[in-house]
């Protein structure tokens, strides 16, 4: 007769006890995995709002316009604090709830005044989404001096008007067109200036009374004029493209990319590449990005804002403009 041996049952439930606790293990590492995740996108969404607040707030010195209750600061509703709150404000995340809190120097230096320094800080707090008790919170703080640029002495204030004022009061806004500084369009019975440096955007949301940041009211407008009575309409106006606006976008881009390119490349090269020092282009008057390097007057400059150009008055150009343009 043939001996056959199996298990024993202590055995088995050796096994048995082994496999529960490996699944423990990796349960709780799994769990430890998606724990860490969570904190670091939580983390990173509040960075990204503390920058996005402070770049808006140097929007507002280069508009000349300070921040006040009911401004809306990348998607943040401001209101008033309590001292030394300037103001605070809250959003809401995909896994946290975020209270911004903005302190300025009291009294607030002036935001229309050149070359006025502006100590500002920026307090992103929220609690975590595994948090134990209410006071269990984390922060993300911003410390920057915003220096409100200096504006040419011909915009300072509207400068003179081309033609008189009747004859502009018979040039009225347009809501499919982007105007540059210095531009005059009526509105109702009102003419305005656009006096923002990066220009007036278009749409009817950017309608001049509704854009006091973008507009200045000039002067109401004769009795008996008729806006489309003539004038040049096309004189001012600027390529949308070029026209930075300080109002969030909102919304999240959906959808999948298309267009992918498929199959695997073939062959191989011959040489490895070679690059050639490129020679920044010339500068010209028009809109450039963050980073962007352009040539003047035989020296280079990077553009050091969100945005740099384009102006209004002929004098401006990076060798003058130090408040967006780094000479190299």
């Amino acid at each position: 007769m043939k001996n056959t041996k199996g298990f024993s049952l202590l055995e088995v439930l050796i096994a048995v006890v082994l496999l529960a606790l490996s699944a423990l293990f990796l349960a709780k590492l799994s769990g430890i995995a998606q724990k860490g995740t969570s904190q670091s996108q939580e983390r990173q969404f509040a960075s990204r709002l503390a920058e996005g607040i402070m770049e808006d707030l140097r929007q507002n010195a280069r508009d000349k316009t300070a921040p006040a209750a009911g401004m809306v600061i990348n998607g943040v509703t401001l209101e008033a604090g309590a001292a030394p709150v300037t103001f605070t404000g809250s959003l809401n995340g995909q896994t946290a709830a975020y209270t911004v809190n903005i302190i300025f120097p009291s009294p607030m230096p002036s935001w229309s005044t050149n070359n006025s320094q502006i100590r500002t800080q920026v307090e992103v707090y929220w609690q975590r989404s595994d948090a134990k008790d209410a006071n269990d919170k984390e922060k993300v703080l911003l410390v920057s001096t915003i220096q409100v640029p200096v504006v040419p002495p011909s915009l300072a204030t509207a400068p003179p008007l081309p033609g008189g004022l009747e004859t502009i009061c018979g040039v009225n806004w347009n809501n499919s067109k982007c105007y540059v500084q210095g531009t005059y369009r009526r509105h109702g019975d009102d003419l305005y200036m656009c006096k923002a440096v990066g220009g007036c955007p278009k749409d009817n949301a950017n309608n001049p009374p509704a854009r006091p940041d973008k507009w200045m009211l000039y002067d109401a407008c004769p009795d008996g004029s008729h806006g489309g009575g003539g004038g040049n309409e096309t004189a001012g106006t600027i390529d949308c493209a070029l026209v930075s606006d300080a109002v969030p976008p909102t919304g999240t881009p959906t959808g999948t990319p298309t267009g992918m390119p498929t199959g695997t490349p073939t062959g191989t090269p011959t040489s490895a590449p070679t690059s050639t020092p490129v020679t920044p282009a010339e500068w010209t008057n028009r809109k450039y990005l963050n980073g962007d390097k352009v040539t003047f007057g035989g020296f280079t400059y990077e553009c050091k804002k969100a945005t740099c150009g384009p102006y209004a008055d002929a004098n401006w150009n990076p060798s003058v403009v130090h408040s967006e343009w780094s000479k190299l």
